[in-house]
């Protein structure tokens, strides 16, 4: 249990040096409520876990990678027809 003290404190199962006001320290559940009763020390709320981190956003790899493949020839193929210049009847550049 994370604790923080009210008042100077000397606990030597914690430490042997003395406990100062307002820090932090952590102790077993039930003597640490003992603390708590006394008005000798607060409890620290724990904070949760942050939020998981997000799954990989990028699309599933397809079942059979020769398709994937077949797919991205095909694309690659129709941007390169794409980017060439459109010629005469002699096959000149415009």
């Amino acid at each position: 249990m994370k604790m923080r003290a009210v008042d100077q404190l000397h606990i030597s199962a914690v430490r042997p040096d003395v406990i100062a006001a307002g820090e932090e320290f952590e102790i077993e559940d039930g003597e640490g409520a003992k603390l708590a009763s006394r008005g000798l020390a607060r409890v620290i709320e724990v904070a949760e876990k942050a939020a998981p981190a997000p799954s990989n956003k990028s699309e599933p790899p397809p079942a059979n990678k020769s398709e994937a493949a077949g797919a991205a020839s095909a694309e690659h193929t129709q941007t390169q027809q794409a980017d060439q210049p459109t010629r005469g009847k002699r096959g000149n550049k415009h």
